[in-house]
């Protein structure tokens, strides 16, 4: 009662869809077009389902990392806040849209873990791109294992050499003066910034010296 105008909270999700944890990162794995951000009113005991005040979109693409995301809320979010403050200020009642109540036009989002990020190279080079891109910081990052260590994958695109091939997903394809292509169990995918164990940030030829080596 003390909050006539309600108490708001700035969620980095399109609502109704995607309320919860990591929604940011479930966007991108999802292959979604763009991440919202919503400044909304709060409802005790419920989560992120309260009338939505203001809200902006960030558009996506398969390289787009959930760095950038954050990055993007970040400068976002006072200037929201500011303009549903003031909405509010001059209409109380104010809404811009008004969040179904049926569940079936939410999408709940859950907690990711960082073991969530290990890499599975029989997924499509794209599943991968996504899971690396989701995965980035501030997150501990997506992973595989190379000759008996963890290599953490910063940064990877696909590779469209247009090569017709047959090997076991995870192969190295091609080795490059600052990057390795790998097959995956649809497409390769190009790795250009690794980092082994707690060693800085370098490139996979690094490490990567053979086409005979597998990431695992």
């Amino acid at each position: 009662d003390l909050f006539r105008c309600g108490i708001l909270n700035a969620h980095g999700g399109d609502l109704p869809r995607y309320r919860g944890n990591a929604c940011q990162a479930w966007a991108i794995l999802n292959g979604e077009t763009r991440i919202g951000l919503c400044v909304h009113k709060m409802i005790g005991g419920e989560l992120d389902s309260g009338d939505i005040i203001t809200r902006a979109y960030m558009p996506i693409e398969p390289n787009t990392k959930v760095t950038a995301a954050w990055a993007w809320m970040e400068s976002q979010v006072p200037a929201l806040m500011r303009e549903a403050v003031d909405q509010l200020a001059e209409d109380s009642e104010y809404v811009l849209e008004r969040q179904s109540k049926n569940r079936r036009d939410a999408l709940r989002c859950y907690p990711r873990r960082p073991e969530d990020g290990r890499i599975d190279w029989t997924y499509s080079a794209l599943q991968t791109l996504r899971l690396i891109n989701a995965s980035n910081k501030p997150y501990p990052g997506a992973f595989c294992e190379f000759e008996g260590n963890r290599m953490t994958i910063w940064d990877a695109e696909l590779s469209d050499d247009d090569e017709q091939f047959l090997a076991v997903p995870g192969q190295v394809t091609l080795i490059s003066e600052t990057y390795i292509d790998v097959a995956c169990g649809e497409g390769k995918l190009r790795i250009n910034t690794v980092q082994i164990a707690d060693q800085p940030e370098c490139a996979p030829t690094t490490f990567v010296t053979s086409s005979r080596q597998r990431l695992l």
